[in-house]
């Protein structure tokens, strides 16, 4: 009887399971995840953003990045036009036409063949920022995304949170299947030296600072790259990552203080964004076979020895894909955080002693701090 219990057990489990992957896939169907769209010849763009990026992934057309996975790094400068009339948070493709009004395009694009290139174009239009905007922003995407996908997002975020900096996007190869979550997980790893060596390329270019946003999975291979280049060259580090925020990073709580207690002093304090209503963490807590995911942890004690601050933003819940994007695209995240690096600059001090920037309350444990957005304590 124990045997049919034990085996029931794990029937009506993985049915479960087998049942929210087929969710995952259907809702993946949904979305439109065709690869890069070019503007009409003679169209007029929207607003346009210059955006640096680098790849790991095979070329899948003269334009475009595919699935597969390249040993070398491609380096590449576009021009993203987003349109205006639109609901903040929004990106949305062309079906058939592409029309400017509604659609997300890439209005030019260059691929440099020489690296030297590449870094002449970066420093020209950072150093013809403001001052207060020589800075450069590196966003990473996550798991399950093409290459014209996490391009566009970082577009939207650009537009609606009114950034500053220069943009690069580093875009490793995610093979965009839902059920390929192992899969994409290994590719974050081998992605780790090519990543590095993107960085290596927009740190030569001599910018103010360097802020590494990185989503879900991309989270891990941001950690690792940093584990990597901490236990190599410590001096380099500091170079390569300013500041670094993760946005519902999909990583193992053990493996982060792992990763954490490798990296050691960290440059400035790591920021954390995630919800506990994550449902996509929460799947992926299921396919590990761990419980507990750092996006949607929602406490320091783990880890709070490390310079490290969390911000919990389950109280906007209002955000794409089962809260797992609502930093990015939820109108109530963009309207209260409004430009990151602002929000950034007005904790990094102190934290614990700066709530009134935003409405919610924090709270100071050993080194790190958790702030908890919209409510009134914990």
């Amino acid at each position: 009887m124990l045997q049919d219990a034990c085996r029931i057990c794990v029937v009506s489990k993985t049915k479960r399971c087998l049942g929210l992957l087929a969710c995952v896939w259907m809702l993946s169907a949904c979305v439109e995840r065709e690869g890069i769209t070019l503007a009409p010849e003679g169209a007029t763009p929207q607003t346009v953003h210059t955006i640096f990026s680098g790849t790991n992934r095979e070329r899948s057309g003269p334009n475009d990045f595919g699935a597969e996975t390249s040993r070398s790094l491609s380096l590449t400068q576009l021009e993203v036009s987003v349109p205006k009339n639109r609901e903040a948070g929004t990106v949305h493709r062309a079906r058939g036409k592409v029309d400017l009004d509604r659609d997300f395009a890439v209005t030019r694009i260059s691929h440099f063949e020489d690296p030297a290139h590449f870094r002449a174009s970066l420093r020209k239009v950072t150093q013809n920022k403001p001052k207060d905007g020589r800075r450069v922003l590196v966003f990473v995407h996550g798991y399950n995304n093409t290459f014209s996908q996490g391009l566009y997002r970082l577009a939207q975020v650009a537009t609606d949170f009114e950034t500053k900096e220069t943009l690069a996007y580093y875009s490793w190869p995610s093979t965009a299947k839902p059920l390929a979550y192992v899969a994409d997980r290994d590719r974050t790893v081998l992605s780790r030296s090519h990543f590095e060596a993107f960085m290596d390329q927009v740190a030569a270019t001599n910018p103010d600072e360097i802020t590494v946003v990185a989503h879900s999975m991309g989270s891990h291979l941001v950690m690792e790259t940093m584990r990597g280049v901490a236990l190599s060259d410590r001096r380099k580090l500091d170079r390569l990552f300013d500041q670094v925020v993760l946005i519902s990073p999909d990583i193992d709580v053990e493996v982060f203080h792992s990763q954490l207690s490798d990296i050691g002093k960290l440059p400035a304090p790591l920021w954390i964004m995630g919800s506990e209503h994550d449902q996509a963490l929460a799947l992926s807590a299921r396919l590990t076979g761990e419980t507990r995911r750092l996006g949607n942890e929602g406490s320091t004690v783990d880890f709070s020895e490390f310079d490290v601050v969390y911000v919990d933003v389950t109280a906007l819940d209002d955000g794409e894909r089962g809260n797992h994007s609502t930093v990015l695209t939820s109108e109530k995240s963009i309207d209260l955080f409004g430009d990151l690096y602002g929000l950034y600059e007005s904790f990094s001090d102190d934290p614990s002693a700066r709530i009134g920037v935003i409405p919610g309350a924090a709270l100071r444990l050993n080194n790190s701090v958790k702030v908890t957005v919209g409510r009134g304590g914990f």
